[in-house]
């Protein structure tokens, strides 16, 4: 059992380092650096096989499975062929690198594979080891029942005799328990951190490896060396030793040099010295979380331009369509077609058409607000999909994207236009009954002469009442909260409302900082009730209050320098920090105040 684990670990961590080399690889430029990695990964391919051979292994003088159970057996021959997709597709890149195609797409599409087939050969690897201690749970039962019924038996016969011998027995358990060498080189040797802590977090040992992500050395709490950012770990500790199962839950921790780690965290419960314990096992899949991200962008992003895809927006559309539903905001969107391209196509070819489309996703991107979604969804066509925006404020935008388009120049065509079609959702109306009214408005844009912004001809849509009058469809139940949403809301209403007169800049600055200041004093109430309630997201949501925080105050400098004027100024206040912020980052930890 303990080989086998032991092996299995092994290679989970070396199939997790094949992944991270060959993605190094293909990302690195520097030619000494891939030499470096080829040799890793060359060394890495060839202890994965040979660790591999003495798992299916059923000679039982060679191999260590030949004792296995049917399943066991089965399970082996379910992972063979990810376990050989692996090495195949491995040795396919090193031959590709070797040959000079280190950046070509066919390694591109091999990564692809690699990464899905270590997914799966990883997900089966722990089936085996989880179907291991199963078997071994079944027997070391079936010899309780039976250490009891001799007990009971001699107990009744021989008490005077069985007591002392009892006690021997016991000490003599925990002597074999914390003596054996065995599996003092199994702990100390296996892959990944591993810590033996009681239930206050103190570490009572580890292996080396566990170091690695012990910041603090000098500190021996497991709260305190290590910088957990999503988990309480004391919290977990607690549960699994009530008797709750924590197995391969992720969680990040500080590493070196600032940079995130993301660990796959397991967690048992035992006793050790008469004391009840905790083994905590974490293994490093921040190369593998990498690749996900590489390929989860290579799903939701548009090759050409960078921007959402048409995938993307089918991924989001009913959420935000619930959100809006459940918070009582306007939702709104505008399609924008380029004027005339396929005259551009046919003048100068599709390369300079791509360009074209290229130079216009950038101006889209740069010109729209951080809350909202900038898509392309085919062709020369693109969504602007606008949370917490009415129709008119759909309308401002838009006409601000066509205005930044028209002004600009390409080298090759020159100026080029952009017609656009705005609709606001109406209630009870999906997404698709909205993209065909905004599709008629862009329609006849396109008909009534181009370069222009049309609006839905329907009516019946909400207006700027959401963001001026406080809902109580956005009270959390926390009542500093819900009071301080209600008076930064009420406040910005005032700008809105034209109750503040801008002509008087002094009066404007003092209203302008009093609202900075209310921004700030709830952020950080804010993240204290989001830490006591055990928020696994908060440092996250601190970092999103300190950049919007920097944001907002280097747009007052830019105000007052006369550099921006005070609409742009409201509308990052608006989009950015309240509505934006608060009826969708600060909704997604209203469930923990339950």
């Amino acid at each position: 059992m303990s080989r086998v684990i032991n092996i299995s670990g092994r290679q989970r961590m070396l199939s997790q380092k094949i992944t991270k080399n060959v993605l190094l690889i293909y990302e690195n430029p520097n030619k000494d650096n891939i030499e470096f990695y080829l040799e890793d990964l060359q060394r890495d391919l060839y202890i994965f096989e040979r660790s591999h051979f003495n798992l299916i292994n059923r000679n039982e003088s060679q191999g260590i499975s030949g004792k296995n159970s049917d399943i066991v057996i089965d399970l082996f021959e379910d992972i063979d062929p990810y376990f050989i997709s692996l090495v195949e597709t491995t040795k396919e890149i090193l031959n590709l690198v070797k040959a000079g195609e280190s950046d070509s797409d066919l390694i591109l599409e091999n990564i692809r594979t690699l990464i899905l087939n270590e997914r799966s050969f990883l997900e089966r690897m722990d089936e085996i080891v989880f179907e291991y201690d199963n078997e071994s749970k079944e027997s070391i039962t079936n010899l309780e029942i039976l250490e009891n019924i001799v007990f009971y038996i001699l107990l009744l016969i021989t008490l005077f005799i069985l007591l002392p011998a009892g006690k021997t027995l016991r000490h003599a358990f925990i002597d074999i328990n914390e003596g054996n060498e065995n599996i003092k080189k199994l702990f100390y040797s296996m892959n990944g951190s591993l810590f033996l802590v009681n239930k206050k977090g103190d570490i009572l040992s580890k292996n080396e490896n566990a170091k690695e992500i012990m910041l603090n050395q000098d500190k021996n709490n497991i709260n305190f060396c290590v910088n957990w950012f999503n988990v309480n770990i004391l919290d977990i500790i607690n549960r699994v030793i009530e008797g709750e199962m924590f197995n391969s839950i992720e969680v990040k921790v500080e590493g070196r040099d600032e940079k995130n780690i993301s660990l796959l965290l397991s967690a048992i419960k035992g006793s050790y010295k008469n004391e009840e314990v905790v083994l905590l096992s974490a293994y490093d899949i921040t190369a593998q979380k990498k690749a996900e991200e590489i390929l989860r962008d290579l799903a939701i992003k548009d090759e050409l331009t960078g921007l959402y895809n048409r995938h993307f927006l089918e991924s989001i559309i009913k959420a935000e369509i619930e959100r809006a539903k459940r918070y009582d905001y306007p939702l709104s969107a505008a399609i924008m077609d380029i004027d005339d391209f396929k005259k551009i196509n046919d003048k100068w070819g599709h390369p300079i058409g791509d360009d074209v489309l290229r130079k216009a996703a950038r101006i889209l991107k740069e010109n729209s607000r951080e809350s909202d979604y900038v898509i392309r969804i085919g062709g020369e066509e693109f969504v602007v999909l606008m949370p917490h925006t009415n129709l008119e404020g759909a309308y401002i935008l838009a006409d601000k994207l066509r205005q930044a388009i028209e002004k600009n120049i390409h080298k090759e065509v020159g100026y080029f236009t952009s017609s656009f079609g705005v609709a606001e959702r109406k209630v009870d109306e999906t997404y698709f009954e909205m993209y065909n009214r905004m599709d008629d408005a862009l329609y006849r844009a396109k008909k009534e002469g181009k370069n222009i912004v049309l609006k839905s001809g329907e009516e019946s849509v909400l207006g700027m009442k959401s963001f001026l009058e406080w809902s109580d469809k956005w009270n959390c139940g926390e009542k500093t909260i819900d009071d301080q949403h209600e008076e930064l809301i009420t406040e910005i209403g005032k700008f809105i409302n034209g109750t503040i007169d801008l002509e008087d800049s002094e009066n404007t600055i003092y209203t302008l900082n009093k609202l900075l200041n209310l921004i700030e004093r709830h952020f950080k109430y804010e993240e204290k009730v989001q830490r006591e309630i055990g928020y696994k997201e908060v440092n996250a949501h601190t970092r999103i209050h300190t950049e919007l925080l920097k944001k907002s105050y280097r747009l007052k400098e830019l105000f007052i320098e006369g550099e921006i004027d005070f609409k742009d100024l409201l509308e990052c206040m608006l989009h950015d920090v309240i509505t934006g912020h608060l009826l969708k980052e600060d909704t997604k930890f209203f469930s923990y105040l339950e």
